[in-house]
């Protein structure tokens, strides 16, 4: 018990700034209840069954993290779909819903002035504007999926930033 109360009084005593205390999300009850789920040089993981809304959760998500804060997407998947199947989701994520995933899949959204209206005049600006990193790791060991995110994190933002895969000295 005496660790805990050294831990929070440490930190009142050197609270963080707003920086480091982590990026908020687009959803609300989440930002008051949890905070940021997301903290410079972290991941995120999200799980749930198979057809779970994992895919549309994280592209929502993490779309509008990358947008607000200039941040890169790194999906990793465990083969559940098609990288097309995450593209499809992914526009009707950035949609905010008016699209549904049928219309993108089927190629039957053009056929909507409306939504070809949305995706051609405002999703598309915002995908080019995404770095997205894709990496399908369901036949990867988790030390294997470790290896990888940390060449492309050191690839990707140099050794500027701290690492959260590695032990922390004391």
């Amino acid at each position: 018990g005496e660790h805990i109360i050294e831990v929070v009084e440490k930190r009142a005593e050197k609270p963080l700034n707003a920086e480091d205390a982590g990026y908020l999300g687009p959803f609300k009850s989440i930002n008051e209840t949890i905070g940021p789920l997301t903290y410079r040089g972290s991941y995120t993981v999200i799980g749930s069954r198979s057809g779970g809304g994992k895919s549309s959760m994280a592209w929502h998500y993490q779309t509008y993290l990358a947008e607000k804060y200039e941040l890169p997407i790194l999906h990793l998947d465990a083969a559940e779909m098609t990288v097309e199947e995450l593209q499809w989701r992914a526009v009707c994520a950035m949609s905010e819903g008016v699209i549904p995933y049928w219309a993108v899949f089927r190629g039957k959204w053009k056929d909507n002035k409306a939504w070809a209206s949305l995706v051609r005049d405002k999703i598309w600006p915002r995908v080019r504007k995404l770095r997205v990193y894709y990496k399908n790791v369901g036949v990867m060991s988790p030390g294997e999926r470790i290896a990888f995110i940390r060449r492309l994190y050191y690839q990707k933002a140099g050794r500027a930033l701290e690492l959260p895969l590695e032990a922390k000295p004391e």
